[in-house]
């Protein structure tokens, strides 16, 4: 236990480490290498290239995390306490809820008020999705809909949204598609999907260790990169970049949620870690006091030669 405990602190320094280098990489590189006229980083600049090597690296992370934990198993008081809603979690869920809420009417008075970006069916299926995720997080404030079949139905709504996010995205033809812009779009929204449908897992039969710290490591990374430096960014149409402000909005959702769930993930290894310490130390215990009371025990029982010594003087 203590030794799993030790590989997923290290692993986790690594996951922000590389995390915070690919947001400074990526600010610096639009600061100084971004041309703003056509959307891209200027080529050959060093700051874009140690950027995308640092989303690389990321990747990389997530199944070197995978490999090293998929044969381990989550440890069992840690599964269950991830089961249960904390005060964070709800705090999270308020700001999803927020977020996701501004997400629907955004979309709505974007799509419906503009006359360049046109609705249709398609467009229907990501306001829908994004106002069914505000359910999703609202069930955190009800404890007994935490887990259960409605909350998992607005779950999988909440990652259908980001299908849309990517697909719609991906067909955006005003955007090019090698954007710096689009590409981290569509990477946090497949984060944010394999997260979603990882974190379902809890309450859908399980989840090892190895696919929870591979769903989370991208999550973690991507979201935060692209979150935290989003508001820099715009693409060649006006109208597009509200859009990919937008992706942005939902991207806070679940990069609030998604931090929770880590951070509480780490402090409940970390005190099972600690409470395995205490049971090993009690149990050494005992075995020392149960072997000094045997030992005093056979100090008071006369041998047999004394036993037998004290019967011949009683005869006499």
């Amino acid at each position: 236990m203590k030794s799993i405990n030790k590989k997923i602190s290290v692993f986790s320094a690594l996951t922000w480490t590389v995390t915070i280098l690919a947001l400074v990489f990526r600010i610096l590189a639009r600061l100084f290498a971004y041309d703003e006229e056509i959307g891209y980083f200027k080529s050959n600049s060093v700051l874009p290239i140690l950027y995308y090597i640092s989303l690389v690296l990321i990747v990389v992370l997530a199944f070197i995390g995978y490999l090293l934990f998929r044969k381990t198993k989550m440890h069992e008081s840690v599964f269950a306490a991830m089961k249960e809603t904390s005060v964070s979690e709800k705090i999270a869920a308020m700001i999803g809820t927020l977020a996701m809420l501004g997400v629907t009417i955004a979309m709505a008075l974007i799509y419906w008020g503009n006359s360049i970006l046109n609705p249709n069916g398609f467009t229907m299926f990501g306001v829908i999705t994004a106002l069914l995720s505000v359910f999703f997080f609202l069930l955190f404030w009800v404890p007994s809909a935490r887990g259960k079949t409605v909350q998992q139905i607005f779950g999988i709504a909440f990652a259908l949204h980001f299908m849309y996010t990517l697909c719609s995205a991906h067909f955006d033809l005003y955007t090019p598609l090698n954007s710096p812009v689009k590409l981290l779009v569509q990477l946090s929204a497949i984060a944010s999907v394999i997260f979603i449908f990882s974190d379902l897992r809890f309450h859908m039969g399980g989840i090892s260790l190895g696919r929870f710290l591979f769903a989370t490591t991208p999550a973690i990374a991507f979201l935060t990169v692209s979150v935290l430096s989003g508001g820099m960014f715009s693409v060649y149409t006006e109208e597009f970049t509200l859009v990919y402000h937008i992706c942005d909005l939902a991207n806070l959702a679940v990069l609030c949620y998604v931090l929770v769930r880590y951070i509480r993930f780490l402090t409940l290894y970390a005190k099972a870690d600690l409470n395995a310490e205490d049971d090993e130390k009690n149990s050494d215990t005992d075995v020392d006091e149960q072997a000094t009371q045997d030992s005093d025990s056979s100090a008071e029982i006369p041998s047999q030669n004394e036993q037998t010594d004290i019967s011949l003087k009683d005869q006499e």
